[in-house]
């Protein structure tokens, strides 16, 4: 198994461009060339989603610039699992290079043991 990212999550901006989902994310210490973090989010109806609670999730995504802007359209969300429609709630965490992700054999659930728990509270957006 990976380690614990020691990647921290300090910012997480939302916002709706053309019927997609912009993102920026702030990740300590800043993603840059020389200095790969990765990221991953998760997504909800609710607000409390978080890493054990989510509708949909993305894979990791390497960061190398500070904050990283990442644009998701309908069709993406949709094959996460969630729907660009209503209110969508996001929660992004530090990940690792080696994810380590997998299903727990007794609850059926992704279990993602490499995820950095220091990160902001959810963000939200209304399509």
């Amino acid at each position: 198994m990976g380690k614990v990212s020691t990647t921290t999550i300090t910012a997480v901006e939302l916002g709706i461009t053309g019927g997609n989902l912009v993102t920026a994310v702030t990740t300590s210490p800043a993603g840059n060339s020389s200095n790969r973090r990765y990221i991953r989010y998760f997504f909800s109806d609710t607000p409390d989603v978080s890493n054990t609670n989510y509708k949909g999730f993305s894979p990791t995504y390497v960061v190398q610039d500070a904050p990283y802007s990442k644009t998701f359209t309908p069709a993406e969300l949709t094959s996460f699992g969630v729907s660009a429609t209503g209110t969508l709630h996001v929660r992004v965490y530090g990940d690792s290079f080696f994810t380590n992700d997998y299903v727990d054999p007794v609850s059926n659930k992704r279990v993602f043991p490499n995820l950095n728990a220091t990160t902001v509270a959810s963000k939200s957006v209304t399509f």
